[in-house]
């Protein structure tokens, strides 16, 4: 399976919960600096009160995620680098 076809949105949303909202709006203002995609998954930069070394993969058929934020895990910066990813990939085509 590609990486697009497992990150999607409602894959996001239903693991995000909360963070969900909060990840979207910083992607709508702009807060994503840079999105590269690395093997199994993405990385990027995204600007929040600092700024945040995140990534997010596919392990085990599950999105897994880190940041350097204090939540660590499954935040809003991996929420808007995701939809950051999916923006440019459906742009691409």
């Amino acid at each position: 399976m590609s990486l697009e076809s497992q990150l999607t949105a409602s894959n996001l949303k239903a693991l995000a919960g909360y963070a969900y909202p909060r990840g979207e709006a910083y992607f709508r203002a702009g807060n994503v600096e840079s999105v590269a995609v690395l093997g199994d998954g993405i990385e990027g930069v995204v600007i929040g009160s600092e700024r945040y070394q995140v990534r997010v993969s596919i392990a085990n058929g599950r999105i897994v995620s880190s940041c350097t934020c204090p939540v660590g895990v499954t935040c809003k910066h991996a929420v808007a680098l995701v939809l950051a990813f999916l923006d440019r990939s459906h742009s691409a085509r």
